[in-house]
């Protein structure tokens, strides 16, 4: 879970005097977050979430579209980027995660909401993004 980390760094970061603004990594909190850097409402992005990338790749349902990661990039915004819970997929209760993936390493993270691991093969195409 990230949100400790999360949590940490909003609470430094505003004590150092920035305003923060947090997103939540379920796709429309990164496809909003790319929006706005790419309009250069940010003066920097601390990406600690990343899943929605698992997400994007298997077929997860917090996929923020392939364009996730590259806002700063192009826009020349400092990034500080982190693995964090990128070795999940998101699907919502058990009984929705797709057939195909039944087999796989599944966590009930709560009654909405179930995390499927990422395998071997899946990390090593992630990181190679």
């Amino acid at each position: 879970m990230t949100t400790p980390c999360v949590t940490a760094a909003r609470e430094r970061l505003e004590e150092l005097g920035y305003e923060v603004l947090v997103f939540h990594a379920v796709g429309t909190g990164g496809r909003s977050m790319e929006a706005l850097t790419l309009s250069g409402t940010f003066d920097g992005v601390l990406d600690i979430t990343t899943t929605e990338l698992a997400d994007e790749l298997v077929g997860g349902v917090f996929s923020a579209g392939a364009q996730r990661l590259e806002a700063a990039g192009a826009r020349g915004t400092p990034q500080v980027v982190s693995l964090g819970a990128l070795d999940m997929v998101n699907f919502g209760p058990v009984e929705t995660v797709p057939e195909h993936f039944k087999c796989r390493n599944l966590y009930r993270h709560n009654p909405t909401f179930t995390l499927m691991r990422t395998t071997a093969a899946e990390c090593i195409q992630l990181d190679g993004r």
